[in-house]
């Protein structure tokens, strides 16, 4: 885009990368939801410790497999249709792991959970690209993860409250039923095309070849900064994934005799950490 046009962030931009942000909210407050409901399920299912921890594996069986291609489908078909589909199938996913008795339907459900998740944070910073000038990338960049730990920490609160007073299957109906008024707005408002950008000037990805999209994915493969960014960002993201947003809660109930609300509280403080953090670094 030449220098002499200036984008502008107008409401309808902001409004457009928000559900974007939003969407990846959402998916993260599915994304930790077994952690408030760990004793729950495994009474359910009749399963053991290690058997939930397979049953919420199955939502990165999908989650990172599609994290190497998601980028390519989202530049060659535009982020307003996946992003509406995925939450879809966030919903439906979160469905069928509330209705079922079967472990393996409860395990799909993760799955489709996974699959649409890995659509929302791509989704979002593709928008942003779209949307909003290139000085505000970092700084959206950041926002877009704090919105994503604030919906953990509402995740851990929240949820925590309603199994406490009704089930975790109502409380996952509910969830579901969240992200299909989400991908309602999303499809009705979202827009792949900035209308403040004249169209010559816009880059029409949606009709790029894959070989075209796969070239321009080799040579950032054959990046070293990339692997080495990634390598740093993996390290750093590795003890979230793998205590918070799982075994957190559970931890901090044996280990310190805790309640399940103040367990819910002392590991959203994980995430209240990354919601004050991503925004300044993205700021500086």
């Amino acid at each position: 885009i030449p220098k002499t046009i200036k984008q502008k962030t107008s409401m309808m931009a902001l409004l457009i990368c928000g559900l974007g942000a939003l969407f990846y909210c959402y998916e993260y407050f599915l994304r930790i939801s077994p952690s408030v409901m760990a004793t729950e399920l495994m009474q359910s299912y009749h399963i053991t410790a290690a058997q939930l921890g397979n049953l919420v594996a199955f939502y990165y069986y999908a989650y990172m497999p599609m994290q190497i291609i998601v980028g390519i489908f989202m530049d060659r078909y535009g982020p307003r249709l996946l992003v509406t589909i995925a939450c879809f199938m966030c919903a439906v996913g979160t469905y069928l792991f509330a209705c079922s008795d079967v472990l393996a339907i409860a395990q799909t459900g993760r799955f489709l959970v996974g699959f649409g998740s890995a659509f929302a944070f791509v989704g979002a910073l593709k928008l942003a690209t779209i949307w909003l000038p290139m000085r505000r990338f970092a700084l959206f960049s950041g926002i877009i993860v704090a919105l994503g730990n604030v919906g953990a920490m509402v995740g851990d609160v929240a949820l925590t409250t309603m199994v406490q007073h009704q089930t975790w299957r109502q409380a996952c109906m509910m969830s579901a039923a969240l992200g299909i008024v989400l991908a309602v707005f999303i499809v009705m408002i979202v827009r792949d095309r900035n209308s403040n950008i004249p169209k010559e000037f816009q880059q029409d990805h949606i009709n790029e070849s894959f070989g075209h999209v796969l070239s321009g994915l080799w040579q950032a493969i054959k990046r070293k900064p990339i692997w080495f960014n990634g390598l740093v960002a993996g390290l750093t993201y590795i003890p979230t994934t793998a205590f918070a947003e799982l075994w957190g809660i559970p931890f901090v109930k044996q280990a310190r005799g805790f309640t399940s609300h103040e367990a819910a509280i002392t590991v959203s403080m994980i995430f209240l950490g990354w919601v004050i953090g991503c925004p300044v670094v993205g700021f500086i």
